[in-house]
């Protein structure tokens, strides 16, 4: 225990969040519980007011699943792998970025977002479009934010059914910020799908904290967690129940801004462990070591904006796991650079906007990317064509990697319109996106799979949004149609977990000290297999979710309900999602 309590000392997390928006270069007070567009960056934004987040629940999948063109691959309860895909083009097509970085994923290639919980949040951003800086090919980005503010003192509670309680404390002044929260969760539930049972030895245990120093132009941040859970093997008919498997992680990450004339530096340190048991007794672990740094310079000449921003990366990589076919070796480094570009133009109801980047990583050759961005008034179209590198999991895990590799190809060609009137606001978007040289897992024998990269993705569809928002009333409504196929082995087949259309309705109401919230989301049949059958189709659920707070002037009461028509559902094929949950959270300003 002691050991846990140090970690809740030391390690950094965050909370709370105030957000402006800077649409036609005018500094804009958003509302606190609407979602906004940026036009030229087309970028969404969240923000927490005093009575919480617009969204039932406590974690950001529970946030993003408001959104249209998302879907989450979520392994059921707390603390379970979750990934953000959009527009059905998988997880390392996604970047994530914490105080203007990218959060990198060497060794997996994509971002575990089951650490992230909206206490612990600050300023949320989410945009369905490219951003080389960040990324050389990912075809959207989600951003996590947290600056010194304000003077605010926050503490609060969440218990929930199944054996869930969630605390945090949250201290912050306009020079620094410091911000604890630890979870335990039993995730304990029945489940009717694929077979009955009860799902046990799903423990979690989590705890996370923040600090972050500002002063003049420069701001330290920290930011890390601890955990361990025991994960229950996948739900199988007729299938034995195997053990439970177990792991532990630990993360930490320091952050440096410092604004330049003209310009900005960026540099962090990550450190990252993990260990992992599987159900065999058999012991893998890694441990990454990351040191990356950003320099940007910007010049702004008449209805002219240019800049560029040159970007270094060092990954060094020690585990057990790693192999060239089944010669092991115990570590690796890898080093990244690149030189970005930009410039826009914006004049009244028009703009256009022009992104290049070239990348080097190594043992690959030099990769380049561009994007093209124009609106005029209300509507938009983008282009982009972008580049994804293996993972070194994907290269060097040992008996699957592929050393051989190439580079993923991906282009995105979107158009878009973005309209308010009055009280109302509408978003819609036509898109096409395509991944040639996708890497696939090939099963070489019923005990052995390897990587290469074939054949090519697909994707094509629509996606709406409605707002309606007026005095303490917030309405909205969201859709999306896709159509994802798979050009490797089916030519033309479905791609799994790619839902033919999905949708989400919502709603808030504010009136004195009382707040109702409600949002309901649908996801359609989809395959869990290149194959489809009755066996691999999942089928189509929905959810209703509710919550009621009162609200008073230093705190606030919220009883809520998750899945209210206790539905069984799955979003990984033998991974079942909790049943019905409720919860009762309380929080105070000090």
């Amino acid at each position: 225990m002691w050991r846990w309590c140090l970690r809740l000392i030391w390690l950094p997390e965050l909370l709370t969040a105030q957000v402006t928006d800077t649409t036609g270069g005018r500094e804009v007070s958003l509302p606190p519980v609407s979602i906004e567009g940026e036009r030229p960056l087309r970028v969404k934004r969240w923000t927490l007011d005093s009575t919480g987040w617009a969204t039932v629940g406590n974690h950001l999948s529970q946030l993003l699943s408001q959104t249209e063109g998302v879907y989450l691959r979520d392994y059921g309860g707390q603390g379970s792998l979750k990934t953000l895909s959009i527009r059905g083009m998988g997880a390392p097509l996604t970047a994530v970025s914490l105080q203007g970085l990218p959060l990198r994923a060497p060794t997996l290639g994509l971002i575990n977002l089951a650490p992230f919980f909206l206490p612990a949040l600050k300023e949320v951003a989410f945009s369905p479009g490219g951003n080389l800086t960040l990324s050389p090919g990912a075809i959207g980005f989600l951003s996590l934010r947290w600056h010194p503010t304000e003077n605010r003192t926050r503490i609060g509670w969440r218990l929930a059914r199944y054996g869930e309680a969630f605390i945090y404390t949250h201290h912050e002044t306009p020079t620094y910020l410091l911000q604890v929260s630890a979870l335990s969760a039993l995730n304990r539930y029945p489940f009717s799908e694929p077979a009955s049972g009860l799902r046990e030895g799903a423990e979690y245990r989590y705890l996370q904290s923040t600090w972050a120093y500002r002063r003049s132009g420069i701001q330290i941040t920290g930011w890390g967690y601890a955990s361990q859970q025991s994960i229950p093997p996948p739900v199988l008919v007729g299938a034995p129940v195997a053990p439970s498997e177990a792991l532990r992680q630990h993360f930490l990450s320091h952050t440096g801004e410092l604004n330049l004339p003209g310009g900005h530096l960026l540099f962090q340190h990550t450190i990252e462990g993990l260990t992992y048991t599987d159900r065999f007794g058999q012991v893998s672990w890694s441990r990454l070591h990351t040191l990356q740094a950003q320099i940007a310079q910007q010049k702004v000449i008449s209805l002219w904006t240019g800049g560029y921003t040159l970007y270094g990366a060092i990954d060094y990589v020690e585990s057990n796991r790693m192999a060239k076919g089944f010669v092991s070796f115990p570590r690796i480094w890898q080093g990244e650079g690149a030189l970005t570009a930009y410039f826009q133009w914006q004049r009244s109801r028009a703009y256009l906007r022009g992104e290049g980047r070239l990348t080097a990583l190594s043992r690959f050759p030099l990769q380049g990317s561009a994007l093209l961005r124009a609106g005029w008034r209300a509507f938009g179209v983008e282009i982009m064509r972008g580049v994804r590198f293996p993972s070194l999991w994907e290269r060097y895990w040992v008996g699957y990697g592929n050393p051989t590799l190439r580079p993923e190809q991906s282009i995105q060609l979107q158009a878009f319109v973005e309209k308010s009137w009055k009280n109302w606001q509408v978003y819609g978007a036509a898109f096409l996106a395509q991944t040639r040289h996708r890497i696939i897992t090939v099963p070489l024998s019923p005990v052995r799979w390897q990587a290469y990269s074939l054949g090519y993705v697909e994707s094509y569809g629509a996606e709406g949004r409605l707002t309606f928002q007026q005095r303490g009333l917030l309405l909205w409504g969201a859709g999306t149609l896709l159509l994802a196929r798979e050009y490797s082995f089916t030519q033309g087949g479905l791609l799994p977990y790619t839902p033919p259309y999905a949708a989400g309705v919502g709603g808030l109401y504010r009136h004195g000290r009382w707040r109702l919230l409600y949002q309901a989301q649908y996801v359609s049949w989809r395959s869990s297999s290149l194959a489809p059958s009755r066996y691999t189709l999942l089928q189509p659920y929905l959810l209703h979710s509710a919550s009621f707070s009162y609200i008073r002037s230093k705190w606030a009461l919220e009883l809520g309900i998750e899945n209210a028509t206790d539905a069984t559902y799955q979003v990984i094929q033998g991974y079942p999602m909790p049943i019905r949950l409720f919860y009762l959270s309380w929080t105070a300003q000090l």
